[in-house]
């Protein structure tokens, strides 16, 4: 028998441990649930269709996936080579351009051969590149309610149909505005000099993939909230067609979209709104929405707070009278329900258009899928789903012909712009509101320590701010409530005249029980007023207040050095937790137990000092310290339960 020496045996289990792991592209049927029970498995899911997903899956992560139906597509997938494509022309084939790998519905995953993107957006398909980045997932709905606003009404009231007329024969004379076309890139330019002559606050460009023309930003500031948190009203300009590059007229598909963003920034021009508003035209949709997609990508890592996004794609082309928007929105991840129910309740509002609402868990492709993939609320205006344009994709998408409908158009304008403008808040002349709130309780109706507690005699302190663009005068504030816990001393200041963006404070006079229970929030109603209006609030103090920690995170120290606990293994544990009640948590400590037999807690206390509100700390100077049972399998995950305590406060944690 042949000997292998040590060494030889060493290389070769370097080398082993040296391969990287290896993705796979895996096809999984959805079941009850659709994403959480992969997402339960930390599978990185790169797309939602209607009836099957698709994630990346390492060969060890196999085994762990049999209660799936599922099949391997791709072993080692490159990113930039898949395709979801929606063929309109059931006689397309899509096997000269590709492989067709698998297929939802009526919407394909093709992977394509290099160079045939060009070659397959000359037919009537709808097609969005695959990215093999994980989606992000967002439960929460936001909190936006739909409410009338004179303001608004004088906004939608001001979309000219001429204007937009004018602006759709602009963008069609350009001739071509296929992406990597010059035109195009004179379009680009066209668009910039638009939002930047109808006041924008800045406008720049966005260069997202070499060759191909910019995404044109145009930003109006609002007045109350940080920048990156804001509203989007976007559509592509750029065009294609079975003469594309050459001719590319996209009069419907898509100047009608892109001109909404244009129609915004001119007619919201002279308002102020509380949120900031971006007037989005991409380009490099026709490709695979490359444009948005780097966007909604960069918007993401920034830590950008998207409110909602409203994209308008394709609002020209009326095939039957009467003709009704359709309005596209996705179920979860993320939930956009509201998001279409209240542009469906400012279009009934504000405009004579008629709606059809769409919620679908599929893949859309058009802009608003990178905002869903990215986890931001969006979604689709388009005049017919799937398009009914016969002349979809080809020159003949002109004015008469593709775009055959300039007052269905412009109503669905109209109805974007109202949306759009419902999110983002318009200020009146006047505007008073509540910016915060804080306790000071001197003695000798309290202890000094910022907080309000039970028996406290304290003033609440209100910070109001005239919002508006006109004095705010003889303004008064009213504070009350009905709540069994809280007496009202003093509930009426006199503010006085608050010019323009100045903030003045109202300190009110109350009285909380001495029976109060810990952790307790009183509910008050804050009436704000001035010569010229009249505003109510709902404000919610903490009497009593108790911190109230949770778990962010943790790392392995020690050890081999690899941040793993290995079978066999002792370690120090630090954990890190977050703050996020309404007090301090002073002199935090901690007992750590396991509820895991192959995990034993050798030191089961930690300190992590104090902790304020809304920061966070570890027990990185008073670590725990574990031992994994030698026996333990390979990819356990061992459970555990702290119990955290501060003063009278205490929980467990798991």
């Amino acid at each position: 028998m042949k000997r292998i020496g040590f060494l030889t045996i060493f290389f070769l289990l370097f080398l082993i441990c040296a391969i990287p792991a290896r993705d796979n592209l895996i096809w999984i049927e959805l079941q009850d649930g659709r994403l959480k029970p992969l997402l339960v498995k930390e599978l990185r899911v790169v797309a939602e269709l209607e009836s099957h997903a698709v994630a990346l899956v390492e060969d060890r992560e196999i085994a762990g996936i049999q209660e799936f139906e599922f099949r391997i597509l791709d072993e080692a997938p490159f990113d930039g080579e898949y395709y979801v494509v929606n063929p309109l022309n059931p006689d397309i084939e899509l096997e000269r351009f590709g492989k067709i790998l698998a297929r939802d519905g009526l919407t394909y995953l093709v992977w394509l051969q290099d160079g045939m993107i060009e070659s397959l957006i000359k037919e009537q398909v709808m097609v969005a590149r695959l990215s093999l980045k994980p989606l992000v997932i967002r439960h929460e709905p936001a909190p936006l309610m739909f409410r009338s606003h004179p303001i608004i009404q004088d906004i939608v009231n001001s979309v000219d149909p001429d204007t937009v007329l004018g602006f759709v024969q602009r963008l069609q004379d350009f001739v071509s505005r296929y992406s990597t076309y010059d035109s195009c890139f004179a379009a680009a330019t066209f668009i910039a000099n638009e939002f930047t002559n109808y006041g924008c606050d800045s406008v720049f460009f966005q260069y997202f993939q070499g060759g191909h023309a910019p995404n044109v930003i145009g930003v109006k500031r609002g007045l109350l909230y940080p920048d990156n948190v804001y509203t989007v009203i976007c559509g592509h300009f750029d065009a294609t067609s079975d003469q594309a590059p050459q001719v590319a007229p996209g009069a419907d598909d898509n100047a009608s979209g892109a001109v909404a963003a244009l129609e915004a920034a001119r007619v919201m021009n002279s308002y102020n709104f509380e949120y900031s508003i971006r007037y989005i035209a991409f380009a490099g949709e026709e490709f695979g929405l490359y444009g948005s997609d780097y966007y909604a990508t960069q918007a993401r890592l920034a830590g950008d707070s998207i409110l909602g996004a409203i994209n308008g794609d394709m609002i020209g082309y009326v095939d039957a009278l009467p003709e009704s928007l359709e309005v596209i929105g996705k179920i979860s991840n993320p939930p956009c329900e509201w998001l279409v129910d209240l542009f469906i309740a400012a279009a009934d509002t504000y405009t004579t258009l008629l709606t059809s609402k769409h919620m679908t868990s599929s893949f859309v492709p058009s802009d608003n899928q990178s905002f869903w993939d990215n986890g931001y609320p969006a979604l689709c205006a388009i005049e017919d789903y799937m398009p009914v344009n016969p002349h979809y994709h080809l020159t003949s998408d002109t004015i008469g012909a593709g775009y055959n409908n300039n007052a269905f158009a412009t109503e669905a304008i109209r109805a974007e712009i109202a949306a759009i403008a419902t999110i983002a808040r318009p200020l009146m002349q006047t505007y008073l509101m509540p910016l915060s709130s804080w306790i000071e309780d001197p003695s000798p109706g309290g202890n000094g320590n910022g907080y309000w507690e039970g028996g406290e005699e304290v003033d609440l302190v209100v910070s109001i701010v005239n919002a508006g663009v006109n004095t705010a005068l003889n303004a008064q504030a009213t504070l009350s409530s009905s709540d069994p816990y809280v007496t009202i001393i003093n509930g009426n200041v006199n503010l006085g005249d608050i010019a323009a963006s100045d903030t003045v404070e109202a300190p009110f006079h109350v009285l909380a029980d001495g029976g109060t229970p810990q952790g307790y929030t009183a509910d008050f109603d804050l009436n704000l007023s001035c010569n010229s209006g009249n505003w109510d609030y709902d404000l919610a103090i903490d009497i009593n207040p108790l911190p109230n920690l949770t778990y962010q995170h943790h790392r392995i120290v020690g050890g081999n050095g690899d941040g793993i606990l290995e079978p066999g293994e002792t370690a120090d544990l630090v954990v890190t937790l977050m703050n996020e009640g309404a007090r301090d948590a002073e002199n935090v400590s901690s007992v750590l137990s396991s509820l895991s037999p192959y995990l034993t807690v050798n030191d089961p206390n930690g300190d992590f000092g104090t902790i304020a509100v809304g920061d966070t700390a570890n027990n990185g100077s008073d670590p725990y310290e574990v031992t994994a049972d030698s026996l333990t399998p390979h990819g356990t995950a061992a459970a555990v339960r702290m119990v955290v305590t501060s003063g009278t406060y205490t929980d467990t944690l798991s």
